[in-house]
């Protein structure tokens, strides 16, 4: 896709209908293992 790290999260935040349950749930997986230490 030729998108950084940071613009796919972004992407995925404010698009999350255009990818998958899959690409939802690890999402938030990171999220809330880089948030919560």
């Amino acid at each position: 896709m030729g998108l950084t790290f940071v613009e796919l999260m972004t992407f995925i935040e404010k698009n999350p209908y255009a990818t998958s349950r899959k690409v939802i749930e690890a999402f938030g997986v990171y999220k809330k293992e880089m948030y919560t230490e």
